[in-house]
């Protein structure tokens, strides 16, 4: 009379109910012995749990993907990882997509990890939009990494990085772009220095070089030139 056995855990009948025994399984992160004896390999993208009890997803860091053979995997650099939602299955739900910042409008530039970031006041992102570069401008650069001319009348201080008056000499006025430029013989600085205007003396003054009056001593009279 034959009698049965139940197998104990861990094992399972084999050449032909005669004998419990496991399957042979060379346990890894994808495969392990289960409760019945079968060796079970896991599938794509899982690994075996900790408790080597079942296959499930690793849980990966937030710029990983899991890749075929269970793993996490760190998206290239400049590689941001896109979450497109639950309804997909892990393989497709988290994929590594180019950094995409708004360089032209908002100053973004692409850090390594993929995520955005503005650049510094008075600065642009390079063409590749990887890092931030400080622009080349004629004169002004505006805090929004724009290029800027001075006002009329002032100039751009390199050192000092900013437009600034001019403070000329006495006979000199200011230029439109801010350059020192001298007044003529006979005529003087006006008052917003800004102009030369030509001396204009009383009946008994005459003009000087330097643009200003000097009255005519007693007895005498101005020439006819009006500079003697």
């Amino acid at each position: 009379m034959t009698t049965c056995v139940e197998c104990e855990i861990g094992t399972r009948a084999q050449e032909e109910n005669t004998i419990c025994k496991a399957d042979e399984c060379e346990e890894s992160t994808k495969k392990f012995s289960r409760d019945d004896g079968i060796c079970q390999t896991c599938q794509t993208y899982r690994i075996v749990n900790d408790d080597r009890t079942e296959c499930v997803y690793p849980t990966c860091e937030d710029n990983e993907i899991v890749t075929e053979e269970g793993t996490c995997e760190e998206c290239p650099l400049y590689k941001k990882r896109i979450d497109f939602g639950d309804q997909f299955n892990i393989a497709s739900r988290y994929q590594c997509q180019d950094c995409f910042c708004d360089s032209q409008f908002s100053r973004e530039y692409c850090l390594p990890n993929g995520e955005c970031d503005t650049c510094p006041d008075f600065q642009v992102p390079t063409e590749n939009g990887k890092a931030c570069r400080r622009p080349t401008c004629p004169q002004l650069v505006n805090k929004d990494g724009s290029c800027g001319v001075c006002d009329a009348f002032n100039y751009y201080d390199e050192d000092e990085e900013k437009c600034m008056s001019r403070t000329c000499k006495p006979r000199e006025r200011v230029t439109r772009d801010g350059e020192c430029v001298e007044c003529p013989a006979f005529f003087k600085v006006t008052e917003d220095l800004r102009d030369c205007q030509e001396c204009n003396c009383g009946p008994r003054s005459i003009c000087q070089e330097d643009g200003s009056c000097k009255e005519c001593p007693d007895y005498f009279i101005v020439s006819v030139s009006g500079e003697s």
